[in-house]
Formats: C-alpha cells, sequence, structure tokens
C-alpha cells in the first residue's frame, strides 16, 4: 500500500470519553435544522436516480483508459458496436440466433469479435469470451450465477464492452468456491461498461470484478459487493461518468496502477482491517471531476495532479456502520452521509469544494430524512448526539490519506496540535 506525504494534514480524532465509554460528547451546532436539502445534495440525488447517461441502448465506446485527455492506445478501426447483432436467450435451454457464439450444456462461448445481445437466467453457468477482436454485449435483463467459477469469465479478448439495456437490471454472482479465477467477473483484458440501465455484480467467492488489465467505467448505475475487493485492476481503473456503488471486505476500488476518476459519483466502503479501505492504488489516483464518498481504514491520497480537491478525516477508532459524516460550510450543507460498513476513515470529494476553504465536519448524529447509498437528503439534521466536531481544509492532495493504521488498526494517531486532535504523540508519516 502507498505511503503519500508531503501535504495538508486533517486528522479527526475521537474525545476521551468515546473511547473509553463508546460514547462522545455531544456537539452542539447553530445550523442544526435544514429547511431543506442543499442544492449540492439535490443535485447529487438527482444524478444518482438518472439514468439518462447515454441516449440510446447501442452507443459508442469513448476507450477511455487514462485521465480524460488520454485515449484508448489500441488500434481501434470501428467506433463502437455492430449493427450485426447476434441473439443469445439464456434459460434452461439456451438458444444462439446469429454468428460469434457457441453453446455446451450451461456454457456460452463467444468464439468471434462482434455485438451480442443478451436476455434471460442462467442459474449455474456462465458465459466465456475466447477472441482475439473486441466483444461487445448488449445486456437487456440477464442474471447468472455459476457455482464452480466466474460468471462472465473473458479468457482472451482484445477489449470487452458491456452496455446496459435502458431500464434493466443484470445480476452476475459466483459462489464461495475457491476458484482460480477468483471474481464474478473476471478478465484478462480490457473491461469497459457503460449504457443506461444497471448492474448488479456478487463476487461470494473473492472479488467482484478483477482484470489483469483495465477496467473503464463510463456510465449505468452499478452495484458490487465482495469478499474482498471490490474492483480489482492489475492496471488502471477509470470512472468517467455513472454511479458506482461498492460494498466491500477488502479495498473498496484496487488499482496496481492508477485509479483516474473524471466524473460521475462513486461510492467505495472497503474493510477496517490494516491496509483496507474505500481507495487504494500503487501508483497515482487522480480526481478530475465526479462526487466521491470513500471510508475505510486506508484511503490513498490523492495526486497533486488531480484538479478537484478533496477532504480528508482520519479516526484512530473504528465507528460503527452508519454513523453520519455532515460536511458544512458557514452552516450550510454541503453532504450528509453515513457508511454503509464501519469505517475509521473517510474521504469525500466533489466539484463544490473549493481549494483552501475551510469546512466543518460532524461526526455522528441523526438525520431525518431518508438515504440513497448512505447519502441523506430532503430531512433534518440533528447535531445533539453527534460524538465530536472539527475544521477541515479542502486540499487537492489532503495529508494523512494513505498511511498505514495505527493502534487497533485504526487509521490516526494523535497528532501534535493538528485539528481536532490532542497533544502529544505523532503520525505515521
Amino acid at each position: 500500500k502507498k505511503i503519500v506525504s508531503l501535504v495538508i494534514v486533517l486528522t479527526l480524532l475521537l474525545t476521551l470519553s468515546a473511547c473509553s465509554t463508546g460514547s462522545g460528547q455531544a456537539v452542539t451546532n447553530d445550523a442544526s435544522t435544514d429547511d431543506a436539502t442543499s442544492s449540492v445534495v439535490a443535485t447529487i440525488v438527482s444524478e444518482i436516480n438518472a439514468s439518462t447517461q447515454t441516449s440510446a441502448v447501442v452507443a459508442s465506446s469513448s476507450d477511455t483508459v487514462s485521465v480524460a485527455s488520454d485515449s484508448d492506445s489500441e488500434d481501434d478501426s470501428s467506433s463502437g458496436p455492430s449493427d450485426v447483432v447476434t441473439a443469445i436467450v439464456l434459460g434452461d435451454t439456451i438458444t444462439v440466433d446469429g454468428a460469434g457464439a457457441e453453446v455446451n450444456g450451461n456454457v456460452v462461448t463467444i468464439t468471434a469479435a462482434g455485438t451480442y445481445s443478451v436476455t434471460g437466467v442462467l442459474s449455474n453457468g456462465y458465459i466465456d469470451v475466447n477472441t482475439s477482436g473486441k466483444v461487445y454485449f448488449l445486456l437487456n435483463g440477464v442474471t447468472i450465477t455459476n457455482n464452480s467459477g466466474p460468471a462472465l469469465m473473458i479468457t482472451d479478448a482484445k477489449k470487452v464492452t458491456i452496455i446496459l439495456g435502458t431500464g434493466t437490471t443484470n445480476t452476475f454472482s459466483d459462489a464461495a468456491n475457491n476458484n482460480e479465477n477468483d471474481a464474478a467477473i473476471f478478465t484478462n483484458d480490457t473491461l469497459v461498461i457503460e449504457g443506461d440501465g444497471a448492474l448488479v455484480v456478487n463476487g461470494n467467492n473473492v472479488e467482484g470484478i478483477s482484470s489483469d488489465d483495465d477496467i473503464i467505467i463510463n456510465s449505468g448505475t452499478i452495484s458490487v459487493s465482495a469478499v474482498d475487493d471490490g474492483l480489482n485492476a492489475h492496471d488502471d481503473i477509470t470512472v468517467n461518468g455513472g454511479t458506482l456503488y461498492v460494498v466491500a471486505g477488502g479495498d473498496g476500488i484496487d488499482s496496481n496502477g492508477t485509479i483516474n476518476i473524471n466524473g460521475g459519483i462513486v461510492f467505495s466502503y472497503g474493510s477496517t482491517a490494516g491496509g483496507d479501505g474505500g481507495l487504494d492504488s500503487m501508483g497515482e489516483m487522480i480526481i478530475t471531476g465526479g462526487t466521491i464518498f470513500a471510508a475505510g481504514n486506508t484511503i490513498g491520497a490523492p495526486s497533486t495532479n488531480s484538479t478537484q480537491y478533496s477532504l480528508y478525516a482520519s479516526s484512530g477508532l473504528t465507528l460503527d456502520a452508519g454513523t453520519i459524516i455532515r460536511i458544512e460550510l458557514d452552516g450550510v450543507e454541503i453532504a450528509t452521509f453515513a457508511p454503509t460498513r464501519s469505517y475509521q476513515n473517510v474521504l469525500f470529494s466533489s466539484p463544490n469544494l473549493t481549494d483552501g476553504t475551510t469546512y466543518q465536519i460532524y461526526v455522528g448524529g441523526s438525520y431525518s430524512g431518508t438515504s440513497v447509498n448512505g447519502l441523506y437528503s430532503g430531512g433534518t439534521y440533528d447535531a445533539s448526539s453527534a460524538l465530536t466536531s472539527l475544521t477541515a481544509v479542502a486540499a487537492a492532495s489532503p495529508s494523512g490519506a494513505g498511511m498505514f493504521g495505527g493502534p487497533g488498526g485504526g487509521g490516526g494517531m494523535p497528532g501534535g496540535g493538528q485539528p481536532g486532535g490532542m497533544p502529544g504523540g505523532g503520525q505515521h508519516p
């Protein structure tokens, strides 16, 4: 796990009474009630509920691999899926109408580059892609469960693009089977996800989506749960748009290359174990857009090459799932959210944050409104039962993210004279 330093420090430590009794000192808040959801939160919620990321089911792939200014380095002679589509209908009997797909019992093998429309339910089987070309899947209501390995296995391809049909939900699940290919969606090559529909991935073996190459998310509503990492890539992970919601027993998003977040809404909740967290990359994590809620133990620090600003808060204690984080500017709500896993540390990034601006953060309290993916809106926040509060300054690369766990697996240690901290101690470099 990469340790990042030389950045502005923000450490959140709960009071000693919280350490000894499990309940912190109440904090009063002059702006404890909201007449209406802030425009910032309203915009985020409307984006989550919208399904208008692309204008058609068959859409051109942007092929963005790295940051927004980069293009796909592969030679791409086609701009997107072909008008010639092979139809695959899953069920007790699998049917194929067109060329390039073969059926052997409960296994569908894609043997040629092309565009494939898939519908139906496969209760114990999988799709295997094994071709040297590019493959496009148009998913229009697909449920695949495989008890012996990945539900979608990409053995070989130049690249695979999943296009989620408008108004459809598509689910891929594996089982706890110790299969060598240890994810519900496992690919040896670049995977692109886009479209207006929803994708649900249940990684019951180890990981949710695993790639030996890149993972690129352009649009769609994507929910991933996993025993270990939610998304894991040998190379880069790029989010350009859509809504990504990850709950993982290891890292939420884990890249051995870079993490590039250029747009969309990302909820990434990882483990409280030392070295695990919401965001982890061996290379840089570059944030140029989007809204990010990350929580867990270790959280990678955004690179100084980021053009969007973030807030980081660290605690030496483990907070229960559902404990609220409230962010305000001059008494006005910026965001109120509650990670759906236990956590020590959080990172929030938004285009509405301003470099060098001081924000107020409350930990705990209650909210009367509803939540989507842990993001609250439309109600009233009450800080009377909050555990603690502190001020935080937004920065392109806030310090503390990326450090290894402190005592008891916590992400932070007491920092001398730091906002919200206590005298003495020190902090991991």
